[in-house]
């Protein structure tokens, strides 16, 4: 039986869990940052408001939590396009305000490299501002690194942009070999802007590169909703969701650049999407289930697996809007699949917005709970033991000419 784990406010516009999913922030239409912390912070069952604070006189549209290294600091997007950083010494307080009449920021999202925390906003006039902080002690020293369009050819010529949304989604990999990168599309009258790019920085030139373009020929024009980067565990390519009034595309994106510097990519799946606008999309901590919301007010599960018979991944829907959290059902353990091992952790899923729908507020967020990560792994370990045992036993069976029938996943909705 599901229960909320947090009340929040009817006048909430957006929420974020921090990196540990033991916080909640959450803004308002009055412009008011509140955020949630639970009595226990070995456990993630229950939420209570611990502070308010005014950020702006009009709505907050959008918190993201600045990566934990850095301290307890979030950032603000407010209805005006205003963006502010706000952190916690010992109150909430204002430590950087970026302002510009001219434009509004529509997205915000951080970067943890190997050489400095690195900050990406998108602009509603179709620039893309890439920010670095100066000192990892102060988070109001922040200098503009680059700014540029989200377009391949960068001599391009177009009339002024007008862009009604924007979706950023940074590689979540984390090494020091590796170069910064995250994807970024548009929702705008400006085709070149709209389709997703895959954005690399040169470090040997000191800039930023497209090195992929995530959009069939025919489809290049289409606006973009959400963007997500899936984290990656031992694949040789990376995979990213991009949502579009034509569904969900799910893209593969190689690790060798050709001669060009531009990355191989394949359209390798189209989901449903919601009937309408996706608003946002997240991939758990394994890069193998998508959480998606959209104009239908569902919360949507993709869930895939790798089948042995032709060695290409495929995708089903679990509908969320009560997943049950028993897994003493499953009645063959061999056979356990991702639904079932995801049950428990799927629960958890649309925690926070599940507090929403039942007080009031449309769905506008998604984001992942990470609190109880002990739990998750041990139960994403048992799914790759089962899933390895389970490929290693079909294997034989087909070298030996024995049939062996490949189990799908089950598809399970429930209502509220």
């Amino acid at each position: 039986m599901e229960k909320p784990i947090a009340t929040l406010d009817k006048d909430t516009t957006c929420s974020s869990w921090n990196y540990s999913g033991q916080r909640l922030a959450t803004g308002s239409l009055h412009g008011t940052l509140a955020v949630f912390d639970s009595p226990d912070p070995a456990s993630s069952s229950s939420f209570s408001s611990t502070s308010k604070t005014r950020v702006h006189d009009d709505a907050v549209l959008k918190v993201v939590w600045v990566p934990p290294e850095y301290g307890d600091a979030v950032a603000c997007v407010c209805k005006d396009g205003s963006l502010s950083l706000w952190e916690e010494p010992l109150q909430w307080k204002l430590c950087k305000s970026f302002k510009n009449k001219s434009t509004q920021v529509l997205d915000v999202q951080f970067g943890a490299c190997s050489t400095s925390l690195k900050m990406v906003a998108a602009c509603s006039d179709g620039l893309v501002k890439v920010y670095e902080l100066l000192d990892p002690l102060e988070l109001k020293n922040w200098q503009l690194q680059a700014e540029f369009q989200n377009v391949i050819d960068s001599v391009s010529t177009f009339a002024k942009a007008s862009c009604l949304s924007a979706s950023i989604s940074w590689n979540p990999q984390k090494g020091e070999s590796q170069e910064a990168s995250f994807v970024l599309g548009f929702n705008s009258n400006t085709h070149q802007l709209n389709s997703s790019k895959v954005w690399e920085f040169d470090q040997a030139h000191n800039r930023w590169v497209p090195v992929a373009e995530l959009a069939l020929p025919a489809d290049k024009g289409d606006q973009v909703y959400s963007v997500a980067w899936a984290p990656n565990i031992g694949r040789s390519y990376e995979v990213i969701a991009v949502s579009t009034d034509k569904g969900i595309a799910i893209w593969h994106i190689g690790s060798n650049p050709d001669l060009d510097g531009r990355l191989s990519v394949e359209n390798v799946a189209l989901l449903s999407g919601h009937g309408g606008e996706v608003w946002q999309m997240e991939w758990d901590m394994c890069g193998m289930t998508l959480a998606t919301t959209g104009s239908d007010g569902i919360v949507r599960c993709q869930i895939f697996e790798l089948r042995l018979v032709d060695a290409s991944y495929t995708f089903e829907d679990i509908i969320m809007k009560n997943v049950p959290t028993d897994l003493a059902a499953t009645a063959d353990p061999v056979s356990l699949n991702i639904t079932n091992i995801a049950a428990g952790p799927m629960a958890s899923v649309p925690a926070g917005l599940y507090a929403k729908v039942h007080y009031g507020t449309s769905l506008s967020n998604v984001d992942w709970l990470h609190g109880g990560a002990e739990s998750l792994l041990s139960l994403t370990n048992l799914f790759i033991v089962l899933g390895l045992r389970q490929a290693l036993r079909r294997a034989k069976d087909a070298k030996q000419g024995t049939p062996n029938a490949v189990h799908g996943i089950k598809e399970e909705k429930s209502s509220i």
